[in-house]
């Protein structure tokens, strides 16, 4: 089952994210999470003071910010209104459980 986050072309996101709350607590570095930013330059932020379009370019490691991210499509993107991004859900085990991604 997937969904799909309309925010980006909605709102013809640039340099813009959005907060999602997560259906449980994620762990990420010895820390777990109950949200995360979406960003429309292609990362996924787990730091609570992360300050959307402060992250288009940059380079890791690093002190400065954003820090806390999952970077897969790390760029200066810029959405459109065929923009399409999609959230779904995953098996958590071999017994079949199921998690939302």
């Amino acid at each position: 089952v997937s969904f799909e986050l309309t925010y980006f072309a909605e709102n013809l996101a640039d340099d813009d994210a959005q907060l999602i709350e997560l259906p449980f607590p994620f762990p990420f570095f010895g820390q777990f999470f109950h949200r995360l930013h979406i960003s429309s330059n292609g990362l996924l932020v787990f730091d609570p003071l992360y300050t959307p379009g402060a992250d288009s370019s940059g380079y890791i490691p690093s002190a400065s910010a954003p820090n806390g991210f999952v970077a897969p499509f790390w760029d200066d993107l810029v959405c459109s209104s065929i923009t399409r991004i999609s959230a779904g859900q995953l098996p958590s085990s071999l017994d079949g459980g199921v998690q939302t991604m």
